[in-house]
């Protein structure tokens, strides 16, 4: 699973790979909201969460908004937000048998924020940008959060999870 997930994340960067090019402040934030959404579908095709630890996941999103402020200098996300969601996820706040997959679903959110920035550094430098850019990372994560379990975007992603599961496990 480990590897899916890391493939995943991986494919989204390639996806994503801005670097370099020049975009407008709207273009900036679709395409984080597709990095957002991407994220969360592909968590989802991986680790094929029910419903309860969909909820719970949602609620690590609004950590992750509130921390996001924290996130300075050359500091990563996860680096930063993925201890302080953590604790929550240890807490009584998550019931024991959804910890496992949120803390796989932290991980593989903030991984996606992480390498949206890579891919894009000058979206790091300014303040207002970067807030735009993980509000709407984090608005196309609900989003993919929130698709049914038989949307065509989760239903896609299933599939070639599964295609690449085989291609690991030779």
């Amino acid at each position: 699973m480990k590897l899916n997930v890391i493939g995943m994340v991986l494919g989204v960067a390639m996806i994503l790979g801005c670097s370099g090019c020049k975009v407008a402040p709207a273009q900036i934030k679709a395409v984080a909201q597709q990095a957002g959404l991407f994220s969360a579908v592909g968590w989802i095709a991986a680790d094929n969460p029910n419903d309860d630890t969909i909820q719970s996941v949602k609620s690590i999103l609004v950590i992750i908004e509130e921390k996001s402020g924290d996130v300075e200098g050359g500091a990563t996300y996860t680096e930063v937000i993925y201890p302080e969601v953590e604790k929550v996820i240890n807490s009584d706040a998550i019931p024991a048998q959804y910890r496992p997959a949120c803390k796989v679903a932290t991980i593989t959110l903030l991984g996606g924020l992480d390498m949206l920035f890579a891919a894009n550094p000058e979206w790091k430098e300014k303040q207002d940008v970067a807030i735009s850019v993980v509000d709407a990372f984090i608005f196309g994560a609900k989003n993919g959060l929130n698709l049914s379990n038989d949307h065509k975007l989760i239903t896609a992603a299933r599939n070639t999870a599964s295609r690449r599961a085989k291609v690991y496990q030779k």
